[in-house]
């Protein structure tokens, strides 16, 4: 067995060490043979005479949980962080690869761009006729091509029938613990917002469905919640741009003007559009940043090219320009532009935002004499209005960022900065690996960067000194499909144990109901639907 396995394959299994044994030997007669094996048991039986069975030819990993039957989601998610394999696979106890499963699918994702491939599985019904359980026939209820629409409408994936590229859990995350039902079309759904999935139809292993056994999918009220859950999520999924589009969107943006060479601080500008309301807005921004670079990420739309030509005429400094086949959102206009900007400080500008005399250079100068300080934000001024461009997270990790500014003559540190005016040092930034990708196209994404660049040892912090005027900064906030996405995101990648089960569909949690709508206050009619029968 080889020290660094190409593949581990996690079983997690609980009480039921006769199925264990049979999964283990599916193992055994694998033809491709660079793979680890962790077994994770989450039941009260011991299972070690089974794994001394194939100690010579699996060499299996024992994950003991301490807390037991914590349910499968939890139980996969610690076989993850005991795995060394580039890539992973999952086989339930009560499963079953044939001979050529990890040949087939490894195979796959080495020859192909993919992260994600699946094959497909024969469901194998067992009935009990008192002396154990025997197969009464095998079919295949399931073959279908990747499509991330019927995808968010039901899961076309059972989970043993997948291998994936472990660089996927650093950006959509592990298995949902605070799920007790449909984990895996729930974690299959956040994959394929980030990668598209290879389907291969051949059959290369089997599940069991026991008539009248127990299981989990038994337990109507909770696979009738949780199928609400994925059902609500997959509409959400469904009403924003996949993030891989939009990463190849982002991919195909051009430089189109280079700025004028190193400099202390570049400030970055994206607006979605460059319609009228947009462009003047520019023009009467452009002149306020003084020396500074600007940046612009700018959609390539019929007018750009005129408008590009004449920016020369409002700024004191070349700008520098990219410019992308669409809207990409801040997450990548960020990135983008970060990349070709040549400060040493690094801007973000949200549309609507103007800096007053001074505060562009306040920013640059607390950021360049406090080398341990992260993100910085200024005082947001409007009609009616005076708040800080930073914030604070509450007992339950929600950022806030509506505070009042403080009277303070100096800077003082803050949980986060949000996007109206971040202004952060450049190689900390790309330290950071810059905004992150899961939170495309933009929400959350500054509280991320903030509580990230804090790990690294850089403190948010507010400049007084450095005053924004905004002139919708007193409108409410509505939260979008997009928000309500990220804001998953961020929970579970910053607080994931906040949870619980019988939390996830009442009203008080960030959950998918009806209460939260979109944005326009209409209800998307993939939101209404009816139980399957078998939930009923």
């Amino acid at each position: 067995m080889a020290d660094i396995p190409h593949v581990s394959v996690i079983i997690p299994t609980c009480d039921r060490p006769a199925h264990l044994d049979r999964a283990l030997h599916s193992l055994e007669i694998q033809t491709r043979r660079d793979f680890e094996v962790v077994v994770v048991n989450d039941g009260e039986t011991p299972v070690g005479a089974v794994l001394a069975k194939y100690a010579d030819s699996l060499c299996p990993t024992l994950v003991e949980r301490k807390i037991r039957r914590t349910g499968i989601s939890a139980a996969r998610n610690a076989g993850l962080a005991e795995a060394k394999g580039r890539r992973i696979a999952f086989l339930d106890d009560d499963d079953y690869f044939y001979d050529l499963h990890l040949e087939v699918l490894c195979g796959a994702l080495d020859a192909a761009n993919y992260l994600v491939v699946y094959g497909d599985a024969l469901l194998a019904e067992q009935r009990d006729f008192g002396s154990g359980y025997e197969t009464v026939s095998r079919r295949l209820p399931l073959s279908e091509d990747f499509d991330p629409r019927v995808l968010a409408f039901r899961n076309i994936v059972p989970t043993l029938c997948a291998v994936f590229d472990r660089v996927c859990l650093e950006t959509a995350g592990a298995f949902a613990p605070y799920l007790r039902g449909h984990e895996d079309w729930d974690f299959w759904q956040r994959l394929a917002r980030f990668f598209p999935f290879r389907h291969l139809p051949v059959i290369t292993s089997e599940y069991t469905a026991r008539v009248n056994a127990a299981s989990l999918s038994t337990d109507v009220a909770v696979m009738r919640e949780t199928w609400i859950f994925c059902r609500r999520q997959g509409a959400l999924f469904q009403s924003v741009p996949a993030v891989y589009d939009l990463g190849r969107v982002a991919q195909a943006g051009k430089v189109l003007l280079r700025g004028g060479g190193e400099c202390s601080v570049s400030v970055l500008l994206a607006p979605s559009r460059l319609d009228a309301d947009a462009a003047r807005h520019l023009v009467e921004l452009l002149p306020l940043l003084g020396e500074a670079e600007p940046v612009l990420v700018l959609p390539d739309q019929a007018g750009a090219g005129d408008f590009i030509a004449s920016l020369s005429t409002h700024c004191r400094r070349r700008p520098c320009v990219v410019a992308t086949e669409g809207d990409v959102g801040r997450v990548y206009a960020a990135g983008l532009g970060a990349a070709a900007a040549s400060g040493r400080v690094l801007i973000f500008l949200e549309e609507d935002v103007l800096p007053r005399p001074g505060a562009v250079a306040a920013l640059t100068a607390f950021l360049e004499a406090e080398p341990s300080a992260g993100p910085a934000g200024g005082v947001l001024e409007g009609p009616g209005f005076r708040s800080v461009a930073g914030g604070r997270l509450t007992a339950r990790g929600e950022p806030v960022f509506a505070a009042p500014a403080k009277d303070a003559t100096g800077p003082y540190a803050v949980d986060l900065v949000p996007w109206p005016a971040l202004a952060v040092r450049r190689d900390s930034f790309l330290q950071a690996g810059g905004l992150g990708t899961a939170f495309a196209p933009g929400h959350y994404a500054d509280a991320d960067l903030s509580l990230r660049l804090g790990q690294a040892g850089y403190s948010p912090h507010v400049v007084p000194s450095a005053v924004f005027s905004w002139n919708r900064g007193n409108l409410p906030i509505r939260q979008s499909p997009a928000g309500l996405i990220a804001r998953r995101v961020f929970r579970d990648r910053h607080f994931p144990g906040d949870y619980a089960p019988e939390r996830l569909l009442d009203g008080t949690d960030w959950s998918l109901r009806a209460a939260h709508r979109p944005s326009d206050g209409v209800m998307p009619e993939s939101f209404e639907f009816t139980l399957p029968p078998r939930l009923r």
